[in-house]
């Protein structure tokens, strides 16, 4: 076969080449086979600069990072992002893109060329950050490493922002990278502007179940002009109260958030303790009785960002910023607008009710129409212009009436019209006049006795303060023809139910219970339908007091000096009751009544004269005692000792006092006690305390070591018993004392009864014990050793039994070995072992030894029965050597042994 030779023929056309097998015929010709050809894609080099934004240590070339809302202007790249440029050892400029930017100019891009040539600017307008001037490649990388991302909004788009990267070397440009940035939005608390006014619709006086408020209402009443006075930078709508304060008197502030289904006290709200309220939510004030005025309530603004709907104890001391809640608050008032309250007339004083009743006796005089006590107010007005007292049924014509005294010239007293049964008092004047006046008011009736009528008559009262006119009030009184005094046996077993010794707040009986109680019917009464009372004319308290009680409250009245002619007068209803001296018993029967039928006076009225006694009075002639029964209890012995005695015992020294005469015991009910108790209340185990005592006749005494306790028994004077407890001493016989203080406690028992209990406390004061040292062994008398050592022979221990204790510590410090007498020098030395222990020797075989370093007793002893004694001398001195041993603690240092 004839050899053919070709040879490739390349034909380049922009990015394609077509490639050509040619053959070679002769010299002069060449023969171009396009059947063989071949079109090729060429890859040019472009050597573009590359740019990592992620650094070389992470994988891509792209970055990641999060912004959160407020906070700094956050690294929009990796702190060792990469530039490189295989072509170029310098850039001519970079273009940085913010591709979104839902916030608008609230976001930007920046960076620092300080140390550079490049120039950068920012453009607002389209989010790009320019770099330019040309510059070398590092220069441009720490340029571009320094670029930040920053959003100023209060309320950032939470989209992720894709910020892209590109740089120019002036030829070519880099592929595009981005970096991609989450946001993470935090709240922002919400802004209360409280320059405005804001305010709870006004209520009346005594208003006690409106509708209240809502929240959104009041927050709406500060904004008369539009303005917004609860704004937030998160753009939310959500808006509410967190309670802080409100109005502690005068009445009580509520909450509800059931559409007013339910009201809820606030209660003692602070800023650690604040309730929660959204717009729907009500507010109301309960103003209490009479009042007017101006409350208020204090609020912060609250975004609803945490926390519930009527939330409570919600601590907001933390606001502003990122919380929920406002830093600033807001106080909101309301007005409750003053009605007229009436006049109140309670003609019947202390006892339940406003009507008064009494009696009215034929040829009996006149009687008073209200209590004593009677009461009279007006909350809203200081003066009254009138009023009208009217007898409703006049049966006797002008024969019955009413009169009042003229105490005041502020007023006028009409005399009493006896065809309208009324008596008109007018002029303006203050409450307390018009009361007194009304308190002298009386029924008259000169009717003989046969022509009385008997129907009770009814006087009703109107009192006008000038814009209201009080509610009636009436009085009754009851008619009798003729009366009976009461009888009261003197014999009768009045009495009290008996109380123990020392009752200091008894309930006491009423007059009806005493009255019951008696063996047989006390008082008898021909009247009628009688009524009976005690008219208390002597009260003596040589043993205690007596006192009364009107109205079954809690007010108690002592009687005072009493007499016939200055007599306490009572109803069934009133109380009774006596409070003893301490310690007294026994029957106490001071206590001298009349008995009353109430057909004249008032309960509780003082200073009656009731000398006219018997016939057709009110009071009886016979006089008799109520007696109450003290029963006896026993009182327990008392110990008394100085506050805060204390005594202090030194270790090792004598035993110390711990009461002594400072102690005192006394025992009312009992001249002997069977037993007393003195104990160590902290008594520590294996702790040696010891109390100790001086005998005294009668007394048996036994301490337990266990337990700390002293017990005296055997019926003893009370004397006695002092005695021998103001000896009582502690010691303690322990080398290393707990000093913790003792609280020692005495206590005393009469047989029935303990007394109280008495404290004293003794400090315990430790003091250091030197280390003992015994060379001789523990076991061996003395703690000095005699040992021998044989000329010429190998070193010889020297203590093998050496013994150390130390009842302080359980660490020695140091010890020092010495020949005291070297009297051959240098040749004989004292050598020790210290291995496996925490002791530096110092001039170690020499004739002195030096140990130090802290460690235990045991590895101490150790290495101090390892010292050796040698003498390197075939014929030494033969004189005795004296050899000293002597350690130390962290306190102090031991004798010589």
């Amino acid at each position: 076969m004839k050899h053919r030779e070709f040879i490739v023929l390349t034909i380049v056309m922009g990015t394609m080449a077509l490639i050509y097998a040619v053959q070679i015929v002769s010299a002069q010709a060449i023969i171009v086979s396009s059947s063989h050809s071949t079109a090729v894609a060429l890859n040019p080099v472009t050597n573009q600069p590359v740019l990592d934004l992620n650094g070389p240590q992470n994988p891509g070339v792209d970055y990641e990072t999060t912004y959160i809302e407020d906070e700094a202007p956050i690294a929009a790249v990796h702190s060792e992002l990469t530039l490189t440029d295989a072509n170029s050892s310098n850039m001519e400029y970079a273009t940085i893109i913010l591709q979104n930017r839902p916030n608008g100019i609230d976001e930007s891009l920046t960076t620092d060329t300080t140390d550079t040539n490049i120039i950068s600017y920012y453009d607002e307008n389209n989010g790009t950050l320019y770099l330019s001037t040309t510059d070398t490649i590092t220069n441009y990388q720490t340029v571009l490493r320094r670029i930040k991302y920053q959003n100023s909004s209060n309320a950032p788009d939470l989209i992720d922002r894709i910020v892209t990267f590109q740089v120019n070397d002036g030829t070519n440009v880099n592929d595009p990278v981005q970096s991609t940035i989450a946001i993470n939005a935090v709240n922002d608390a919400p802004i209360l502007d409280n320059s405005g006014d804001m305010q709870l619709a006004a209520i009346q006086e005594d208003a006690t179940a409106q509708l209240g408020n809502s929240v959104a209402a009041i927050i709406a009443s500060a904004e008369g002009n539009g303005e917004d006075r609860i704004t937030d930078p998160d753009e939310t709508e959500t808006e509410g109260f967190a309670v802080i304060e409100v109005g502690a008197s005068n009445g009580t502030w509520q909450y509800s958030i059931d559409a007013r289904t339910s009201w809820l006290n606030f209660g003692a709200v602070t800023n650690n303790t604040a309730v929660l309220l959204n717009t729907n939510a009500r507010i109301r004030f309960v103003p209490q009785q009479n009042f007017s005025g101006q409350t208020s309530l204090t609020f912060r603004a609250w975004d609803r960002s945490s926390g519930m709907n009527g939330d409570t104890n919600v601590n907001v001391a933390i606001n502003g910023e990122d919380t929920a809640f406002s830093s600033a608050t807001e106080t909101a008032t309301l007005d409750v607008l003053a009605n007229n309250d009436p006049p109140q007339l309670d003609a019947n004083g202390s006892l339940s009710g406003g009507d008064f009743t009494t009696s009215f006796i034929s040829d009996g005089g006149d009687v008073q129409i209200v209590a004593n006590d009677a009461t009279l107010v007006d909350v809203d007005n200081s003066e009254l212009v009138s009023a009208t007292v009217t007898l409703i049924n006049p049966e006797n014509g002008i024969l019955e009436g009413l009169t009042a005294v003229p105490i005041s010239t502020s007023v006028t007293i009409n005399p009493y019209d006896t065809n309208s049964g009324e008596l008109k008092i007018i002029g303006s004047a203050p409450v307390a006049e018009y009361l007194n006046i009304i308190k002298s008011l009386v029924y008259t009736n000169t009717t003989s006795t046969s022509e009385l009528t008997p129907d009770n008559r009814k006087i009703e009262f109107s009192l006008d303060d000038g814009v209201d006119v009080s509610p009636l009030v009436t009085t009754t009184i009851t008619m009798q023809a003729f009366n009976d005094a009461p009888v009261l046996n003197p014999n009768a077993n009045l009495h009290l139910m008996p109380i123990p010794e020392d009752s200091i707040d008894t309930t006491g009986e009423t007059i009806a219970a005493i009255i019951v109680n008696a063996e047989e019917t006390p008082i008898q009464d021909a009247d009628e339908n009688p009524q009976f009372g005690f008219a208390i004319i002597n009260a003596a308290s040589n043993n205690g007091n007596w006192q009364y009680n009107l109205n079954g409250g809690d007010e108690w009245i002592d009687f005072g000096e009493l007499s016939d002619t200055a007599a306490v007068l009572l109803i069934d209803s009133a109380r009774l009751r006596f409070l003893p001296l301490p310690d007294f018993d026994g029957v106490e029967d001071s206590l001298t009544i009349r008995a009353w039928d109430r057909t004249t006076g008032a309960n509780g009225s003082s200073g009656v004269d009731v000398s006219t006694n018997g016939g057709n009075s009110a009071f009886s002639q016979e006089t008799a005692v109520i007696k109450i029964n003290i029963t006896p209890i026993n009182d327990p012995p008392v110990l008394n000792l100085q506050e805060g005695l204390t005594a202090v015992f030194v270790e090792d020294s004598d035993p110390v006092a711990i009461a002594g005469p400072s102690l005192t015991l006394t025992d009312i009910d009992n001249n002997k006690l069977s037993s007393a108790i003195v104990q160590i209340q902290n008594h520590l185990d294996n702790e040696p305390d010891m109390l100790t005592y001086t005998n005294e006749p009668g007394i048996n005494a036994s301490y337990n070591e266990e337990t700390g306790i002293l017990t005296l028994t055997g019926n003893a004077s009370v004397a006695a018993y002092q005695s021998i407890l103001r000896t009582i001493m502690y010691t303690n016989h322990s080398g290393d004392p707990d000093p913790t203080d003792r609280i020692i406690t005495f206590s005393a028992n009469d047989g029935q009864s303990l007394s109280n209990i008495v404290t004293s406390t003794v400090k315990v004061v430790a003091v250091n014990d030197r280390p003992q040292i015994d060379l001789n062994g523990g076991a061996n008398p003395g703690t000095n050793l005699n040992t021998y050592y044989e000329a010429g022979s190998s070193a010889s221990v020297l203590a093998p039994m050496l013994d150390l204790q130390d009842v302080d510590n359980t660490t020695l410090i140091g010890a020092v070995i010495e020949i005291d007498n070297r009297l051959d020098g240098l040749n004989e030395k004292l050598s020790v072992n210290t291995d496996n222990t925490n002791i530096t020797v110092a001039n170690n075989n020499s004739g002195k030894i030096t140990l130090s370093g802290q460690d235990s007793i045991t590895k101490y002893e150790q290495v101090l029965r390892s010292i050796t004694y040698q003498n390197g001398l075939q014929n030494p001195n033969r004189t005795k050597r004296i050899i000293s041993f002597q350690v130390s603690d962290s306190e102090g240092e031991s004798e010589t042994a």
